[in-house]
């Protein structure tokens, strides 16, 4: 008999192979038997049904996985083109290689994928092609054989779906089509043409009489509390007590010049804004600034630059060589050259014991940043008190270690402390999992939320949420971040105040493609208001990405000749904490003293130190 191929459709490099029978069978005839029959069994169901794929294709793909575990190959084709003896043989060979019959791992319906099709932006559709994938792994399993999974591809007609594709995915894809979200732009089996790609869903088929899960009726609820979403307020302005530090860049780039402001409101009331890097350039002339990183009050600066002589850029986000590393002690106003590190070593957090480096080691199985982390200039090592976490320093909390990102991570996992103990009230819910912005005298934690499913078909989606918890670990108030963006802070500006970024909408006759605003969330009243000054000094297509607040009344230093020194009290024969040049922004402590002829301000100088500063060298607000 002559059979010839009908389908060679590759999925990220593996070959689907189909074939058919010239001479298509009829159906062979059920005998009748005089049984009874049996009541029909409920039809099997999926935990829950995406919206795209909708109700039809959730049905198909829920019966389907019973096709698959009973090897019937002919509910499996769809009576389609492949519906021939010799795609069935192929097909039941495959199966039973790829998905051997293993009581510990039975074949299971992993998820569906849709294709991706042109939009603005591509969006997906299974209108027309979708896609199942069967699996006896599971994501900790994934890439590790190039066995264990098999996908099928159907065309929809108006009989209902066909196999028009099937085979191996490479290894590369497993993890990507057993948790999703996306994969890049492969056809789908059965599908001639090579697309965008296909958006993946998860799902799994429930056990007998087992409930799908129902969206919650109206707002949904956490630990008790009521998530709601942000509103647009009305413009406002920038308060007296508070610094702000931006890092104006293009909202949608690869590579631009790294910049830090500090803007705040001037002792006369009008809008300062001092670009701290422009100050490191001036004493060391041009420096290609890599990264930085700050102390919780910004009073040290550490960078890292690649300067031509002793490092180059070999690619788009890469270099090699030496980095050279400066230091700000002041707050920005004056530098000094501070060693160097090897190529591809960032600044992450400024403690006590020294600055904490992380030198880029590449990337493990999952896809996960790998550093070795270094005190400098000591170069003494530091282990982190748990795998895969970075270190951050959060104003209230000093040295914190978080999770790093992983858009396929699967349970939330806690962040540490300094000492490498687990911060409890962090977690309000089991699979939230926080970025903090602040802790409070008090105890409450300010910050964002990140709800990580605890397995890929968990039904409730990745969503990011940002509020407060108290003390005891109990959510005060929690909102989806709508417009603000939740990959850059926020940032704590008062208590039930964060600072952020918000994309708003595109005023008309704008050529930029945004329009990112500066924002107060006020979370006592769910609230974002819009802090348009702020956008004062941008160039075409940049947009103030903050990177930073401190709270509080500042002085600002103004000698017009050398320094000013801060004393440990308020007499000049008192020992001296050091001096300051005009620029250096003093935190004042609400106190000043009169003795002789000179009026004393209490200050803070940017080191932390409680010191005391005459009036007459200072820029202050009255009051």
């Amino acid at each position: 008999m002559l059979r010839g191929w009908l389908a060679l459709v590759v999925l990220g490099g593996a070959l689907f192979v189909a074939c058919s029978d010239s001479e298509p069978k009829p159906p062979t005839p059920t005998p009748a038997t005089g049984v009874t029959a049996s009541p029909t069994p409920a039809a099997p169901r999926l935990n829950y049904c995406p919206e795209n794929p909708g109700q039809e294709i959730c049905a198909f793909a829920a019966a389907a996985e019973g096709w698959v575990q009973a090897g019937d190959v002919l509910a499996l084709t769809g009576g389609g083109p492949l519906d021939t003896a010799h795609a069935r043989a192929d097909i039941s060979q495959l199966i039973a290689s790829a998905l051997p019959a293993d009581a510990n791992a039975p074949r299971e319906l992993r998820s569906i994928a849709c294709p991706m099709v042109p939009d603005s932006p591509p969006r997906p559709d299974c209108t027309d092609r979708f896609a199942l994938v069967f699996s006896t792994i599971d994501v900790t399993q994934a890439r590790q054989a190039n066995t264990g999974m098999l996908v099928f591809g159907y065309n929809r007609t108006a009989r209902g779906p066909e196999l028009s594709g099937y085979g191996i995915p490479e290894l590369t894809w497993q993890l990507a089509l057993l948790a999703g979200p996306m994969t890049g732009g492969e056809a789908l089996p059965g599908s001639p043409e090579r697309g965008l790609g296909f958006r993946i869903y998860p799902v799994e088929v429930l056990p007998p009489g087992g409930t799908p899960v129902t969206p919650p009726a109206g707002l949904e609820r956490i630990g008790g509390v009521e998530v709601r979403e942000l509103t647009i307020g009305s413009e406002t302005s920038l308060p007296d007590d508070l610094v702000v530090y931006l890092g104006p860049a293009p909202w949608a780039a690869d590579s631009f010049p790294i910049l830090l402001w500090r803007v705040y409101r001037g002792h006369d009331g009008t809008f300062h804004r001092d670009d701290l890097f422009a100050n490191a350039k001036a004493q060391f002339g041009p420096l290609a600034i890599v990264d930085w990183s700050a102390d919780e009050r910004f009073g040290e600066i550490v960078l890292v630059a690649c300067q031509e002589g002793r490092c180059r850029g070999v690619s788009l986000g890469g270099w090699e060589g030496q980095f050279d590393v400066y230091r700000s002690t002041d707050g920005g106003i004056t530098w000094s050259a501070f060693g160097q590190v090897p190529a591809m070593t960032f600044p992450r957090a400024i403690t006590p014991a020294g600055v904490i480096m992380a030198e880029w080691q590449g990337r493990d199985a999952d896809e996960r940043p790998q550093y070795r982390f270094f005190l400098h200039p000591s170069g003494e090592a530091v282990t982190p008190p748990a795998p895969n976490t970075e270190p951050r320093v959060v104003p209230g909390l000093g040295l914190t270690w978080e999770p790093t990102y992983m858009d396929r991570k699967f349970g939330a996992e806690p962040v540490y402390d300094s000492s490498g103990a687990v911060i409890a009230n962090a977690r309000p819910a089991p699979n939230l999992e926080a970025r903090l912005a602040a802790r409070t005298a008090d105890g409450t934690l300010y910050g964002t939320w990140a709800y990580v499913p605890d397995r890929p078909a968990d039904p409730h989606i990745r969503t990011a949420y940002l509020g407060q918890v108290d003390a005891a670990g109990k959510l005060v108030a929690l909102f989806t971040p709508s417009r603000i963006s939740s990959w850059n802070g926020p940032y704590f500006a008062a208590r039930g105040l964060l600072l952020g970024n918000a994309e708003l909408p595109v005023p008309a006759g704008s050529q930029s493609p945004f329009t990112v605003a500066v924002v107060f969330i006020d979370l006592s009243r769910g609230v974002v208001l819009p802090l348009p000054e702020l956008r004062a000094g941008l160039v075409e297509f940049q947009q103030p990405v903050v990177r930073g607040a401190v709270n509080g009344r500042v002085a600002r230093v103004a000698t017009g000749t050398s320094c000013l020194n801060v004393r440990g009290s308020p007499t000049a024969a008192a020992t001296s904490l050091g001096c300051y040049r005009d620029g250096v922004l003093l935190f004042e402590r609400g106190e000043t003293r009169i003795e002789g002829a000179t009026t004393w301000v209490a200050v803070t100088t940017p080191d932390g130190q409680a010191g005391w500063a005459s009036a007459e060298f200072l820029q202050r607000r009255p009051g």
